[in-house]
């Protein structure tokens, strides 16, 4: 397990909201998902989560499948950040620097029997 990322004071408040904006759309996303209170819940953490993840000194690490869905996109595009599964993964970074990297192989120097 890795380190949990250090962030400023005004990072760690970008990242409660951010947190609180994502617990309402992952709600909303249960409930449907759809309408003007939802889409301007989303709305409001894409933002806040490309304003956190560009404001860090180097950008966040994501998941393979997250990147593999980005098609064209980067960390370094606002719109990279307009899928609930993203702000998942920048959340989970924050919290441990190791979270989105691939898991070890434990088959390595291994002898199997068939």
């Amino acid at each position: 397990m890795g380190e949990r990322i250090n962030l400023t004071a005004e990072q760690e408040e970008l990242k409660q909201r951010l947190q609180e904006s994502f617990n309402l759309v992952r709600e909303g996303n249960s409930a449907g998902g759809y309408g003007e209170a939802y889409n301007e819940e989303f709305n409001e953490m894409t933002e806040l989560a490309f304003q956190l993840a560009t404001s860090l000194n180097t950008l966040p690490v994501f998941s393979q499948e997250v990147l593999n869905g980005a098609d064209d996109l980067t960390p370094a595009d606002r719109a990279f950040y307009n899928h609930q599964h993203v702000v998942e993964d920048l959340l989970n970074y924050l919290e441990d620097e190791e979270a989105n990297n691939p898991p070890a192989d434990v088959t390595l120097n291994k002898t199997f029997d068939f």
